[in-house]
């Protein structure tokens, strides 16, 4: 709900609502905050109707005396509301903070809206992100220079919604990822392997030159999927930034706090895992002993030979595939 406020109260504060498309998703937006605090400091029966956009009808208004109107609509409401407040009976914050959060995980975002959250998050870690403007549709190619999250990217998968992925995440010009944002209801994991396997392995021909490399089916290393919502425990598979590095099959997806950043990115694809694991493997036992290491051996033979075990099995549990 603090997403909601913060877009529907300054999402248009910089750009003055220059886009239609932004205004219609900040008033749906102001909808949904509305029945949230109505269904928390008002009535706890109320049951919304479904949202119907205004008509635009800005051609026809006088807007002096339409401001003037609704000025003295909010007064009204504002006495009516201090009426009527002490009539009714009092609620302990335990029990407000319980409503608060019950009514706000039932309000249900589209995707729509949800892209419009995503877009924030990702420009909050370093990614150029604007779901209405930066697209592919609008003529947005990757740049030099430039970390773009382009969405509505085109791919040959037949899955979804026509094959065209919500974001492509490029470093410059290296399609680093891939991103599918989802209703706030959908299971996250599922889309990861349904979707965004999809689209990692269907990059069009004619995007090749933007291709770091291939894993396997995988033209593309990151898959994330999100709906939007910070990661809860309580509601694991329907909430937080879930994330499969696709370069090699045994990995899963797991969920993560947050979005990682263009730089982030670039550090994780120069980590060699498989080489780290084989290096810890053969490490040499000599730093247990050496004087400039560990220097154990001065503790005698029994001690020595008891961290060595240690450190053996200490490895073990750090390897992928290791049971414990």
């Amino acid at each position: 709900m603090v997403f909601t406020y913060y877009y529907w109260r300054y999402g248009g504060k910089d750009d003055g609502y220059e886009s239609i498309e932004q205004a219609s998703i900040l008033t749906e937006f102001a909808y949904k905050l509305g029945i949230w605090f109505m269904q928390t400091y008002g009535d706890w029966n109320y049951e919304p109707t479904g949202f119907v956009m205004p008509e635009d009808t800005s051609k026809n208004i006088d807007f002096n005396t339409t401001i003037k109107q609704q000025e003295e609509k909010i007064q009204e409401l504002t006495e009516t509301i201090k009426k009527t407040s002490s009539a009714n009976p009092v609620v302990s914050l335990v029990d407000r903070r319980k409503r608060s959060h019950s009514t706000a995980d039932k309000i249900n975002l589209s995707e729509k809206e949800t892209r419009y959250l995503i877009d924030e998050q990702l420009r909050k870690v370093g990614w150029e992100a604007d779901t209405l403007t930066i697209r592919y549709s609008k003529g947005t190619r990757p740049q030099k220079g430039k970390n773009l999250a382009i969405a509505e990217w085109p791919t040959d998968s037949t899955v979804g919604d026509r094959g065209y992925v919500d974001y492509a995440l490029f470093v410059g010009q290296q399609l680093v990822g891939v991103v599918e944002a989802k209703r706030q209801l959908a299971d996250i994991p599922s889309v990861i392997d349904y979707q965004c396997r999809e689209y990692a392995k269907n990059i069009k021909t004619e995007h090749a030159g933007y291709l770091i490399s291939r894993w396997g089916d995988y033209q593309v290393p990151f898959l994330f999927a999100t709906n939007g919502r910070k990661y809860l425990k309580q509601l694991e598979t329907k909430s937080g930034i879930w994330f499969l590095d696709a370069r090699k099959s045994t990995n899963i997806a797991k969920a993560q706090q947050g979005w990682v950043s263009p730089q982030g990115v670039m550090e994780l694809l120069v980590q060699d895992i498989d080489k780290a694991n084989q290096d810890l493997k053969h490490t040499s036992y000599d730093l247990l002993t050496d004087k400039d290491g560990l220097n154990l051996s001065a503790y005698g033979n029994a001690r020595t030979a008891y961290y060595r075990n240690l450190w053996q099995a200490g490895i073990y549990l750090f390897l992928p595939g290791s049971r414990h």
